[in-house]
């Protein structure tokens, strides 16, 4: 019960700090294209 109360926060924590990265620093495409263009991917 514990251990699955820790997945779900975890996962809820990423969610809200992308969330929050993409409407206060940088959208998430551009901020994932210039990761793609950083590893020659794109």
């Amino acid at each position: 019960m514990r251990g699955r109360l820790f997945k779900t926060a975890g996962i809820g924590a990423v969610g809200v700090t992308l969330f929050l990265l993409h409407v206060f620093v940088i959208p998430l495409d551009v901020l994932w294209f210039s990761v793609l263009r950083r590893f020659g991917l794109g």
